[in-house]
């Protein structure tokens, strides 16, 4: 894996947690991850509440697209706290106050976006996704490292040969290669990287 990522967030047990915690250098270095950090899983999901129409439409008729409606138009987040906090949300209905208990909802949720996550069994594991400059210049910087080593590879140089290099590219192509051209000498045997 080439290109880095800012962070990887573990939401674990805190058994778990303090096995990891000492190895979080090894996992940054073996993922290419900038670091690791325990959170928790609503940091990353997002959730989005729909009213359960099959427990709530029979007892509200006629109203339930008003209700639909309602809810749709609220933030699922006031409505999951409202929940957590009171087991009801309340909805007003021209005038009337409509109790929605928490069977009374489906929840969906999804990472959100810039984030990729898993789980399993006890173990939820979030990437974030999002690539700033930086991130995106030191991926440059590590693919272009990786196909001048394939250059050194099929013209057979030995391994303690040193070379220099000489690059035209873009300019935004070549601020990255100044950013990082200590990590590609060091990483090619280059003695001089040129950029014209």
């Amino acid at each position: 894996v080439r290109q880095p990522l800012q962070r990887l967030v573990l939401d674990v047990a805190d058994d778990m947690w303090s096995q990891l915690e000492s190895r979080t250098e090894l996992i940054c270095s073996e993922l290419n991850i900038k670091e690791v950090e325990r959170g928790r899983r609503c940091a990353w999901m997002q959730y989005k509440v729909k009213v359960n129409l099959r427990v709530v439409g029979p007892r509200l008729g006629q109203r339930l697209p008003a209700l639909v409606q309602a809810v749709a138009a609220a933030d699922s987040d006031d409505v999951l706290t409202s929940l957590d906090r009171t087991d009801i949300y309340v909805v007003e209905l021209k005038g009337t106050r409509v109790e929605l208990r928490r069977s009374d909802f489906l929840v969906e949720e999804e990472p959100r976006p810039d984030w990729c996550a898993v789980e399993e069994g006890s173990l939820n594991i979030a990437l974030e996704t999002h690539m700033d400059e930086s991130l995106r210049h030191e991926g440059l910087a590590r693919e272009f490292a990786h196909g001048v080593q394939g250059l050194r590879r099929q013209l057979n140089l030995a391994l303690e040969d040193r070379i220099v290099l000489c690059v035209d590219a873009p300019e935004k192509i070549k601020a990255a290669l100044l950013q990082h051209a200590s990590y590609i000498c060091a990483e090619t045997l280059c003695d001089k990287l040129q950029l014209v």
